[in-house]
Parts: C-alpha cells; sequence; structure tokens
C-alpha cells in the first residue's frame, strides 16, 4: 500500500451511544479528519481505500457472529477483505475487535462466565512490552468494559492482554492489527449513558465513584493508545 501523505481516519460505527468519545478530542486537537460510517443505516464510506490512513472498528450491542440478523454485518466483512489488502492499521474496540477475530478465523461466542460490565484489571503480557500501540501501558491497570461475549485468540496473532475473568483481552496480528476487548476511548458522558440503560441490578452500582478511582489514568492511557495507534503507517504528517 501507498499510505496517504496525510491521515484520515475511517470509523465503522454500530450503535448511536458508541462512539470515539475521548478518542475524537485528540483528532480535533491535531486536526485529523475522520468519518464515521452509520453501519445500522446503511451508510458506505464516501472515499476509495487509499484515501484512509487509519480504520477504526467500534463496538456495539450485536454479535460479531450474527450476520443472518444484521446485513451490515456482511458488509463490514467485506470491507475487512479490502481494507486488509491494502495494510491500512486497524483498531477493533469490544465488537470491534471480536469482529477481527471472527474475520481471522477465531471462535467467538457468548462467554462462559457471563457479561463483564465495569471496571475490569487488565494484565499486560509480555509480548505487550515492545508492541508500537500499547507497549507504553503498565503492568496492571483498570479500563472500562461492556461485553457479553468473548473471543479466541486468532491463529497467527500474539495475545496483549489478559483478564481475571477472560482470558483474552487483546491481540495484535501482524504488523498493522489491534484489537482490545476493553474501551479505552470512553470517558465520563459515554459511561453515564451506557449505565442509564443498564439493567437495574447494576444501576445499583455507584459507577460515579468507581469513575473517579479509574477513568482519569485509563483516559489518559487511553488517548496515548490512541495517538500511537495513529503513529502507525508510512508517509504520515
Amino acid at each position: 500500500m501507498v499510505f496517504p501523505e496525510v491521515r484520515r481516519v475511517l470509523v465503522f460505527a454500530h450503535s448511536p451511544d458508541v462512539t470515539l468519545a475521548s478518542f475524537a478530542e485528540v483528532l480535533h486537537q491535531e486536526s485529523i479528519p475522520y468519518e464515521y460510517v452509520k453501519m445500522w443505516e446503511g451508510q458506505t464510506p464516501q472515499c476509495g481505500w487509499a484515501s484512509y490512513s487509519h480504520v477504526v472498528l467500534l463496538g456495539g450491542l450485536m454479535g460479531a457472529y450474527e450476520l443472518d440478523r444484521y446485513e451490515f454485518l456482511r458488509r463490514e466483512y467485506g470491507y475487512l477483505e479490502a481494507i486488509f489488502a491494502e495494510a491500512i492499521p486497524v483498531l477493533g474496540i469490544c465488537l470491534g475487535a471480536q469482529m477481527l477475530a471472527h474475520f481471522l478465523g477465531a471462535k467467538v461466542a457468548v462467554g462462559a462466565y457471563g457479561q463483564e460490565v465495569g471496571w475490569v484489571r487488565i494484565t499486560r503480557l509480555a509480548a505487550a512490552l515492545d508492541d508500537p500501540v500499547v507497549g507504553h501501558l503498565p503492568p496492571q491497570m483498570h479500563f472500562f468494559e461492556w461485553h457479553g461475549d468473548a473471543f479466541e485468540l486468532p491463529q497467527g496473532a500474539e495475545g496483549l492482554f489478559r483478564g481475571d475473568l477472560y482470558p483474552h483481552q487483546g491481540f495484535r496480528y501482524g504488523e498493522r492489527v489491534w484489537g482490545v476487548q476493553f474501551h479505552p476511548e470512553v470517558d465520563e458522558p459515554t459511561i453515564q449513558t451506557w449505565w442509564r440503560e443498564a439493567p437495574a441490578p447494576l444501576r445499583q452500582r455507584d459507577i460515579l465513584r468507581e469513575n473517579r478511582a479509574y477513568l482519569p489514568a485509563a483516559l489518559r492511557a487511553g488517548q496515548r493508545l490512541w495517538r500511537k495507534f495513529l503513529a502507525q503507517g508510512q508517509g504520515l504528517q
């Protein structure tokens, strides 16, 4: 692939409430243009693949394997064929990571231990130490999660993180593809929006107290991860 001279980020979105959140702040600060593709509305990318320097797959409530139920998943997997062929750096978050795992032939299914919702302790694995995108993260820290499905590690991928409940929390495939089960992009408004829609037993938890304990460090780490991801690729300004 001949990388574009300037960065332009393509964002596949699957739900109105799941956005770039704090990642968008970085794009605005650095004057990097980005394009949302609202897959559930039938939108398609506006430009050819050569116009995009980076691709992001956001989260959502559907399963990565529910192609018969969600037509747009079939279209998105078709887009991934072209994106991989062009070697565009890709970051998948939550559902996005599960979609990457599914696309790469790994099993994605309803998790055996139930939903993992809220602040979760994530442990960095040895393979992450030299990773250009996530190597800066500390050995352990808390990130926000909201998922019921879990993925196996794709063949040929390197595991980057593990969790106490679900072992596979992040991976790198090749030199340009990253997937993380947790949400490094969330900010306080995002969490509060999601929490208002949570089942009643979850809403009894003091999420604001948990946010005060974990969100500041997660925001800093997440935005640094994002900046390092945006630095991947050649010929970028």
